[in-house]
């Protein structure tokens, strides 16, 4: 049986329990006790960063034959989810990310909900923010490359040039804007791959949620004038917001470095700034003449989209020396070589703590040493034989636990079958308790990622739990290995669980012989007017009949047929970056 981990909806409050707002002190705080929790169908390894509306954690999903992906999961604070706004802004950034299929921004694999509980899978992207990477620089007293600067948001360019020019299923424009451009929300991979993330703040037509008027969204000091004077803005914000960035990165000082959001407002429409120049006298004036172009206070004296931007920077990397670049990868191992080391450990960690929890069918030793060719050869030899023994005690259990049963009844073939099915594709208990017995099959013909699990032969006053969860039937769950606990409580009989690996469509067959002593004792006259009853009605059959009580009419019924998820292709799906 696989160990499964605390689910993170057993930790967080229910998301319609009244609940107060977390001061953003204690955010990131509380986030780590979700630390090792699933939410879904992913494992959460370690948290990585929260901001006002979501938190975000390196996540990993599990499947057969040693499959593995590690993601980044987005999970919408729980006091957040009781507001319809904030969850259809959450989904309308899965949405348009999803959509949009660039190198350079991140990608949206899913988003689902469990239990209330909203979240995102993306792209994991292992590395640090652009903040980050000029913070570092500060403390070792010294500045980005230039080259690396104009590597870096050339690539952002692309990226955003491409959410520019998104459009929907019908190739109309989308006039996507992204709106919150900033040193927080480019991340860079440790191999030097810069990625655009976090489209919570974009607009763009057929969003379900739109801005209300007066209200701005985004960072103060990177918006446009036209933005923070409530005009109507379009693609050459961020063309401004990009600018800010490639100022600050080729500096390392913001040009508006104000606590005051009052100061920085009055700074930006003003465009009271230092000449980056005189910040940097390294930086080359063709350099220079970019960003204050970028950064101009009248959207029409700025480069008119993600393209131009681009190949003005372009034409400044030609420029230089080819001696002078410098390798991102290189420069982000260097700088960040321990922080390297401590996330691999912590995935490494959460991987064997995962696979010592695993308790294995076949328990041994694996040796590492080299096999000569006459011991391969020995093994495969034998293999047949240990498949054979295999077959037969698995054969020898099936026939045990149901009471040789299944080859007295008239249908004993599609019995056996049953039988052999539900012991090859799931747990399966078939320990009689108090009269009550259940017996497992899966439907090996169930190809999507929900699973039917249905009941027959039970009692109308039977309740039906999940993990100790009540559910209603029929019951879906999502396809995974890791297995859930069903349990059935009735008034009449002692509680009963089954443990189901839901992979395929699983129909649980619950029999119930009558109790002891219920039955009448017949006379001699009651059994001979029942012989002749007998004799006229029936045909003499070759095989007598065992006491059939123990099956039930629906214990030959097939499964449930499958229902596909309605969510599967379009992202939104029922079961799936900071916002600073």
């Amino acid at each position: 049986m696989v160990h499964t981990p605390e689910r993170v909806t057993q930790i967080l409050p229910h998301p319609h329990s009244p609940t107060k707002p977390m001061p953003a002190d204690n955010r990131a705080r509380s986030a780590l006790f979700l630390e090792g929790k699933q939410i879904g169908r992913y494992e959460l390894i370690y948290h990585i960063a929260s901001g006002g509306m979501a938190s975000v954690y390196a996540g990993r999903l599990v499947g057969m034959a040693g499959f593995e992906r590690l993601v980044a999961i987005k999970i919408i604070h729980p006091h957040l989810t009781s507001e319809p706004a904030f969850v259809q802004m959450f989904l309308d950034e899965a949405r348009l990310a999803a959509h949009i299929d660039h190198p350079n921004v991140v990608k949206i694999h899913e988003v689902g909900e469990d239990d209330g509980i909203y979240y995102m899978v993306g792209e994991l992207v292992q590395g640090k923010d652009l903040r980050q990477l000029i913070e570092k620089t500060i403390q070792l007293e010294m500045t980005l490359p230039t080259d690396i600067v104009i590597d870096i948001i050339s690539r952002i360019c692309a990226g955003l040039g491409e959410a520019h020019h998104l459009t929907d299923a019908n190739g109309e424009h989308l006039s996507l804007i992204h709106r919150d451009v900033s040193t927080r929300n480019i991340i860079i991979s440790y191999n030097g791959h810069p990625k655009l993330i976090d489209f919570g703040a974009a607009w763009a037509k057929g969003r379900l949620t739109h801005t209300t008027n007066g209200l701005i969204k985004g960072k103060v000091g990177y918006m446009p004038p036209e933005q923070l004077r409530g005009e109507s803005i379009d693609v050459r914000a961020d063309v401004y917001a990009l600018g800010v960035v490639l100022y600050t990165a080729a500096t390392g000082s913001h040009p508006f470095p104000y606590d005051n959001e009052a100061q920085q407002i009055a700074k930006a429409l003003a465009g009271d700034f230092p000449l980056p120049g005189h910040i940097n006298p390294q930086l080359s004036f063709s350099l220079e003449k970019v960003i204050l172009r970028a950064m101009s206070t009248e959207p029409r004296l700025r480069f008119q989209s993600m393209d131009a931007f681009q190949a003005a920077l372009e034409d400044c990397r030609k420029e230089m020396a080819s001696s002078d670049k410098t390798s991102l990868s290189r420069l982000m191992k260097s700088l960040f070589k321990e922080e390297i080391g401590q996330e691999k450990e912590r995935i490494n960690s959460h991987r064997s703590q995962q696979s010592s929890n695993n308790i294995l069918l076949f328990p041994g030793e694996y040796n590492t040493e080299p096999i000569d060719a006459s011991k391969r050869s020995s093994s495969r030899r034998n293999l047949p034989i240990f498949l054979a023994i295999c077959t037969a005690v698995l054969v020898a259990g099936v026939l045990w636990w149901n009471g040789f049963h299944v080859f007295k009844s008239p249908d004993a073939k599609l019995q056996k079958g049953h039988a052999a099915s539900s012991m090859v594709t799931s747990s399966s208990d078939n320990t009689p308790v108090d009269g009550l017995t259940m017996n497992v099959e899966a439907n090996p013909s169930a190809k999507s990622d929900t699973v039917t699990i249905s009941f027959n032969g039970t009692t109308p006053d039977t309740t039906f739990f999940v993990d100790g969860k009540s559910q209603a039937l029929p019951i879906r769950l999502p396809r995974s290995t890791v297995p859930k606990i069903i349990e059935l409580q009735s008034p009449s009989h002692e509680k009963k669980t089954v443990s189901v690996i839901p992979a395929k469509d699983i129909s649980i067959f619950v029999e119930q012989p009558p109790l002891k002593n219920t039955k009448k004792k017949s006379s001699p006259a009651n059994r001979k007017h029942s012989m002749q009853k007998s004799e006229r009605n029936h045909k003499p059959t070759r095989t007598p009949q065992r006491n059939n009580s123990q099956l039930t009419k629906s214990s030959l019924q097939p499964s449930l047929s499958f229902e596909t998820n309605p969510f599967n292709k379009s992202i939104e799906t029922k079961k799936s970056s900071e916002s600073l």
